[in-house]
């Protein structure tokens, strides 16, 4: 989900982590669905306010990733 949306906004994994203040490999492994990869909570607030959308929409209350069905 995270992925179509960074994708849609044609932003590149490192401008992303960049300005959401993250590690860019802790974030491609998010990105990719290691249910183990997680991500704080820092992180995942900087995410959701770069692409403009919920955290609940990407992730799940313990900052392990969501995937579209």
């Amino acid at each position: 989900m995270v992925r179509f949306e960074r994708l849609r906004r044609d932003v590149s994994v490192k401008d992303l982590t960049a300005r959401a203040g993250g590690d860019v490999g802790r974030y491609r492994n998010f990105e990719r669905g290691d249910k183990y990869r997680k991500l704080n909570d820092v992180e995942l607030e900087g995410v959701a306010e770069c692409l403009r959308i919920p955290r609940e929409m990407f992730a799940d209350a313990k900052g392990a990733p969501r995937m579209m069905a």
